[in-house]
C-alpha cells in the first residue's frame, strides 16, 4: 500500500502505522502541505504522516485500503 493511496482530504479519519515507534495512530486530517500532511488524535496530539508512508482511510469505523 505504501506510495499507492490517494491523497487524503481535510477532516478524512485516517489510522497511520510508524513501525519504527511500533505504534499505530488514528485521527483526523487537520492540514495537508506539499509532501505530508497533519492529523489530530482524539487525545489532542497532532502528528504528520508522509503521502508515502503507510495510511489507511477510515470509513464507518473499519479501515479501506484506497489506490490510485
Amino acid at each position: 500500500m505504501r506510495g499507492k493511496n490517494k491523497k487524503p482530504e481535510l477532516n478524512d479519519e485516517i489510522i497511520h502505522t510508524e513501525y519504527t515507534y511500533n505504534r499505530v495512530n488514528q485521527g483526523k486530517v487537520i492540514q495537508l502541505l506539499d509532501m505530508q500532511f497533519l492529523y489530530q488524535m482524539k487525545d489532542g496530539a497532532i502528528r504528520h504522516c508522509m503521502f508515502d508512508e503507510d495510511w489507511r482511510f477510515v470509513v464507518d469505523g473499519k479501515t479501506k485500503k484506497e489506490t490510485n
